[in-house]
């Protein structure tokens, strides 16, 4: 999920399904949209993505969590059922990647990185996606 604190320029934010590291350049005024760069090769790519898409943790890296540290940051996995919102990490019913949640309205708009560097963004009915990410299977029993 996003940051719980303001980005600021220069820092270096991932999508929340993972991804290659990207530098903020611009964050709107209502602190709703940030402007990223990235290079994939010498191609320099930026994008306008919302906050609650990115972290500024590297979703690759294990994350440990300090004795007695204030928990209140994290929350749980949404259960299956639970509507999705924006910043919610979802994969398809079948194969395919992990994926972050960009909007939601009659379909899910979600945003993922392919193999290499490059951002894909497409449309999902609601039906079609899971929150999870592809590793992460539920059984029912």
């Amino acid at each position: 999920m996003a940051s719980l604190r303001p980005l600021k320029t220069g820092e270096v934010v991932y999508l929340a399904s993972g991804g290659p590291g990207m530098t903020v350049e611009k964050v709107s005024d209502d602190n709703h949209t940030v402007t990223c760069f990235w290079f994939d090769g010498a191609k320099r790519v930026r994008t306008e993505i919302p906050d609650l898409s990115l972290t500024v943790h590297d979703p690759s890296q294990p994350r440990f969590i300090e004795q007695g540290a204030d928990y209140s940051q994290f929350t749980p996995p949404p259960a299956e059922g639970d509507p999705f919102n924006p910043g919610d990490l979802v994969c398809p019913q079948g194969d395919g990647p992990g994926m972050t949640v960009k909007s939601v309205g009659t379909v899910v708009i979600c945003q993922w990185f392919g193999g290499g560097k490059e951002l894909y963004e497409d449309t999902f009915p609601p039906e079609t996606i899971r929150h999870g990410t592809p590793d992460i299977r539920r059984v029912r029993l």
